[in-house]
């Protein structure tokens, strides 16, 4: 099964991600766990590996650049895509290897 994580400090964007994400998830009748954070803390404590991740740029604490960085430390090899408003941003997603980079608003297209 599919493991996808969703790490947005924001709940409204979590949970409209969510949603655009299962949508597509039953449209191509795929079975799929969806895990979401709040920050970057808690999902650095997950132990078990995800195969996808949403990850918000901008968030207090450690931003999304560096929780990527911290992941990508530890072995992981997940899909990582970068979202935010600050989409002059884009260059750092290279840095920890992001598969992809979407702005905020969310469109279910980009998704």
């Amino acid at each position: 099964m599919l493991e996808i994580g969703i790490c947005d400090d924001e709940i409204i964007v979590l949970k409209k991600l969510k949603n655009i994400i299962l949508e597509g998830l039953k449209q191509l009748k795929i079975e799929a766990k969806i895990c979401l954070f709040q920050n970057g803390l808690d999902l650095l404590k997950r132990k078990e590996a995800l195969d996808i991740l949403f990850l918000d740029v901008v968030m207090p604490g450690l931003n999304g650049f560096e929780i990527g960085e911290r992941m990508r430390k530890r072995g992981s090899d997940c899909k990582i895509i970068m979202e935010t408003r600050c989409d002059h941003r884009y260059k750092e997603a290279f840095c920890i290897n992001a598969f992809r980079f979407v702005t905020k608003p969310i469109e279910k297209q980009e998704v």
